[in-house]
């Protein structure tokens, strides 16, 4: 599927999954140190460092903005050998995140992502008018 199928179908069904190739084009949060967030662990009650990231991917049809969520941001870090931390106190860490992102993001030598993508509700009590 392309950028633009996917965008036109989250909007008007029941969630899903998509495949797709695209580029990273840009992130959110900007600065790479603000990627990990410390979240309080429900199963726990203590605190856990997580990722809170959302990235731009852009191919031929469009630009959309995706989330990186638990298990599946564990997964997609974890492939550059990255875990949830504190960055600002594990420089190692930021810096193989710096250059994962600069991997991603390189001008020179643009990378293709084959990404799954999932839509959901952002509200149970209106599904259909907060699909995202």
């Amino acid at each position: 599927r392309t950028l633009r199928q996917v965008h036109l179908a989250a909007g008007s069904a029941n969630p899903a999954k998509f495949r797709v190739m695209a580029q990273v084009v840009g992130h959110w949060p900007l600065e790479l140190i603000n990627f990990c967030s410390l979240r309080k662990n429900n199963a726990t009650g203590g605190m856990r460092w997580v990722w809170t990231v959302k990235l731009f991917l852009e191919d031929a049809t469009a630009k959309l903005g995706v989330l990186l969520w638990a298990e599946d941001a564990n997964r997609f870090f974890a492939g550059a050998g990255l875990r949830p931390c504190d960055l600002r106190e594990s420089p190692d860490e930021l810096d193989r995140l710096e250059a994962m992102m600069a991997r991603l993001r390189s001008v020179t030598r643009p990378m293709w992502v084959d990404c799954c993508l999932r839509s959901f509700y952002r509200d149970r009590a209106h599904p259909h008018e907060s699909i995202s």
